[in-house]
């Protein structure tokens, strides 16, 4: 994190953020940067964006 100096002018990429993204929500709290979590089970991604919308994070 503190060699790719990530702040709110980048963006983190995360493969497979699961039902609870809690990579991406303290990512993004921690750096400011803008975060986008990839998850294939469509499933498991829809618990996740209502998880991120309930936080106001969407």
């Amino acid at each position: 994190m503190q060699l790719a100096k990530f702040d709110e002018n980048k963006t983190f990429c995360f493969l497979g953020s699961g039902p609870l993204p809690l990579t991406l929500i303290m990512f993004n709290l921690v750096t400011g940067c803008k975060c986008i979590g990839v998850e294939q089970d469509s499933e498991v991604a829809e618990l996740s964006r209502n998880v991120l919308k309930q936080l106001d994070l969407d």
